[in-house]
């Protein structure tokens, strides 16, 4: 949702799934309205064209050469297969898990601009995973826990309704992958 006052939202969600693997991706294009959205745009086609094969290092790559000379963004790319989720989060896009400990820390930078040495984080996985990943404009003052027996759909609704910063875009992606980690 676009922060109050703009029509248009420089958040984007991209979701990709091929025979090996899921990739999630959330961006946050900088600042607000037309240019915020313009960058997003470009960066959801850049991830768009990316294989989720070729592990969040790549795709961090792609979408940071396809920004370059433009406006920047914050971008948290996951990538989940069978055994393993993989992920790395360049700015202040977040990431919490349930059903496993995934070791999730930040990098520094502005995809498009300058990224210090990316911060790739991988956890083996076993049993049904949620994620949710969120962009600033949601708090992240929210427990998995409360929105553990809701759907997808529901828990989405919920942490964007009870965390939502009206200052800035706002999105939330929540993602379930059952046995075999299958979404």
């Amino acid at each position: 949702m676009p922060r109050e006052g703009e029509t248009v939202n420089g958040d984007r969600v991209v979701i990709r799934t091929s025979d090996a693997a899921t990739m999630l991706c959330v961006v946050d294009a900088l600042g607000h309205g037309p240019h915020a959205a313009v960058a997003a745009d470009t960066a959801a086609n850049a991830l768009e064209a990316c294989d989720p094969s070729r592990g969040v290092e790549a795709i961090v790559a792609e979408t940071h050469a396809a920004l370059r000379g433009r406006r920047g963004a914050c971008l948290l790319a996951c990538v989940v297969s069978a055994d393993l989720i993989e992920g790395a989060s360049v700015g202040n896009v977040e990431l919490r898990a349930s059903g496993v400990d995934v070791p999730f820390v930040l990098t520094p930078g502005v995809v498009g601009a300058r990224i210090t040495r990316l911060r790739v984080f991988r956890a083996r996985l076993g049993a049904p995973l949620r994620l949710v990943a969120f962009s600033d404009g949601i708090s992240a003052k929210f427990q998995m826990s409360e929105y553990a027996d809701f759907s997808p759909e529901a828990a989405c609704r919920a942490i964007f309704d009870r965390g939502r910063r009206p200052h800035d875009d706002a999105t939330v992606l929540v993602a379930d992958f059952g046995a075999g980690n299958q979404p």
